[in-house]
């Protein structure tokens, strides 16, 4: 393979190199790293390429580990008696009494809410718990617990949009059929009216005939 005329075009050999290669990797970094000292990808050593994908493979998806260090972050510059707020625009978390400097779960004092616009759920949970049991509930609570929560009021959410929409769509198409049909027999009884009127029936009669106004009559008479 000969030289390559840019970046770009490096950077396209470069993810034909890696395709069916485990793993993710930032493949306009790695062809940045290399260029302009090796122009081709057959002129760069082995070693050499493979260390630059190494230091730009990016992590896989840690959806979890991200909330807990977006939650983390806000709880860090909240004040432990006010909420610290997290939300992705469909689940909102709002948690009060988590310590600013050990952010780990279990503690006492933790309250949580979280809530979409159709659900609310506390944390810890006490449903249904009486006594030490409610008392103790604060021990149930982790990062994973409040992890799984969040992904069930999600999936919730998700699934009441899904089926709001779906209404939507289906009373709009009866919607339409209505509205065609009532422009249909519209014609229907404006062509009757006509005939009428060619017939030698008088507005008055036909509008008592039709339930309307004579106005009305000799308005459809002149359309």
């Amino acid at each position: 393979m000969g030289e390559t005329v840019s970046k770009d075009d490096l950077a396209v050999e470069i993810a034909r190199a890696l395709d069916g290669q485990v793993g993710t990797w930032d493949v306009d970094a790695i062809a940045a790293d290399l260029w302009p000292d090796y122009q081709c990808l057959d002129a760069i050593p082995a070693d050499v390429f493979w260390r630059a994908v190494g230091r730009h493979e990016q992590p896989d998806p840690d959806p979890a580990g991200d909330f807990q260090r977006d939650l983390s972050a806000a709880i860090s510059k909240t004040r432990t008696d006010r909420d610290a707020i997290w939300t992705d625009g469909v689940v909102t978390v709002r948690a009060r009494g988590i310590s600013r400097v050990n952010q780990q779960l279990p503690q006492p004092t933790v309250q949580i809410v979280v809530e979409t616009a159709t659900r609310r759920v506390e944390l810890p949970d006490t449903t249904g718990m009486t006594g030490n049991e409610a008392a103790d509930a604060w021990e149930t609570l982790t990062w994973e617990t409040l992890w799984a929560t969040v992904v069930e009021l999600a999936d919730a959410a998700d699934t009441a949009t899904r089926g709001a929409l779906h209404v939507v769509r289906s009373t709009a198409i009866a919607h339409r059929r209505q509205e065609a049909a009532a422009s249909a027999a519209r014609k229907r009884r404006d062509a009757a009216i006509e005939a009428a009127r060619a017939a030698g029936a008088s507005a008055e009669e036909v509008a008592a005939a039709a339930e309307m106004s004579a106005p009305a009559v000799y308005k459809i008479g002149r359309t």
